[in-house]
């Protein structure tokens, strides 16, 4: 701890020389070392969820590996300054003068339960003050949330239920999940990022009432399929993918432009896609293989009726001709006209 003081800041050194036998301090800074990336992806989450005040009336801790809906709780580990952990990129800091501001609360307790003839009777030695310091709890969410905060109080017990159970999730290691059907990029559009596409927050009457939806255009087109990923039951990030092989030998998988709610989704979405060798597409995917998409009657519109989408990295070959054929009801993009086809117009 002490070596890390820069020459000559004689200041410093008389802070550091005041840590050295605050010996619950250090014992919590080894644990935070340990656990470092977990608490500061845990502290995040919950500032997101819960806020910075809830934050601060937390004792530390520490996720418990796939036990997602509860988490260890070490009680006497309070003061910690969990704002100062997110500034930092990697545990070395608590081997240097930046624990102070981590973990100084730690240390002001220290100090005035040696006050205290009762209270520092669990520092008496070493071991006692370890497993005073170290004693660990496993609680619910939601147990956790009603003890150590006020929000019950301020926001009613239903809140805390529904942040416990939005905790679990968020919790939870994220998965891609693909639209290749229309009920699938129905999914894919209903919730999460805003777009021009988006179902909850435009209305497409006529293709709703044949049961479409725009990008439902995209299921039935050779070679490409949705990409997206949830948290909370809603979606946060998506993708169209494309085959940039067009079904020529192995796919070579590419995305195209995405739409996420935060900056934290788009980064898990883009590790995640990589993850399955999708990577960014440059450039225009151009469709120029024939295809059909079945006609759905639409009662508004009283006539057969197909999809059809805004793209962002697609655009539709000046090559196709799209041709609506009335025995099957079928729309069909073709590459050449055909005698048989009648088109409506």
């Amino acid at each position: 701890h002490e070596r890390f003081v820069p020459a000559g800041e004689t200041e410093i050194q008389k802070q550091v020389a005041e840590y050295r036998t605050a010996t619950p301090y250090h014992l919590a800074n080894i644990l935070i070392r340990r656990k470092f990336k977990a608490i500061k992806e845990l502290y995040e989450l919950l500032t997101n969820l819960i806020g910075a005040d809830a934050v601060k009336q937390l004792p530390l801790l520490v996720p418990i590996k796939g036990a997602y809906g509860q988490c260890a709780v070490y009680p006497n580990l309070t003061g910690i300054d969990y704002s100062a952990i997110q500034i930092h990129k990697g545990p070395e800091v608590l081997s240097g003068v930046s624990a102070m501001t981590i973990s100084k609360g730690i240390k002001l307790k220290f100090d005035e339960d040696m006050k205290d003839e009762k209270a520092k009777i669990k520092y008496a030695d070493f071991m006692r003050t370890k497993k005073y310091i170290y004693r660990k709890d496993v609680m619910t969410w939601g147990r956790i949330l009603t003890r150590y905060t006020d929000l019950a109080k301020k926001k009613g017990e239903n809140n805390i239920a529904l942040m416990a159970t939005h905790i679990e999730n968020d919790l939870r290691p994220m998965e891609l999940q693909w639209a290749t059907d229309v009920d699938g990029f129905r999914t894919m559009y209903s919730s999460g990022p805003t777009s021009c596409m988006s179902l909850h927050t435009h209305k497409f009457e006529v293709l709703e009432d044949a049961g479409l939806c725009p990008t439902a255009f995209y299921a039935f087109v050779p070679g490409v399929k949705g990409a997206y990923i949830t948290r909370n039951g809603k979606v946060c990030a998506r993708a169209v993918c494309y085959d940039m092989n067009k079904g020529e030998g192995k796919p070579k998988w590419r995305y195209g432009r995405i739409y996420s709610d935060a900056s934290s989704f788009e980064k898990k979405f883009v590790t995640l896609l990589e993850e399955a060798g999708i990577k960014k597409m440059s450039g225009t995917y151009e469709i120029d293989m024939e295809f059909d998409i079945p006609g759905f009657f639409s009662k508004r519109a009283k006539d057969y009726i197909a999809p059809a989408v805004y793209f962002d990295n697609a655009v539709i070959s000046k090559g196709l001709t799209v041709q609506f054929d009335i025995p099957s009801k079928t729309f069909k993009f073709l590459k050449e006209l055909l005698v048989s086809i009648v088109v409506l117009v």
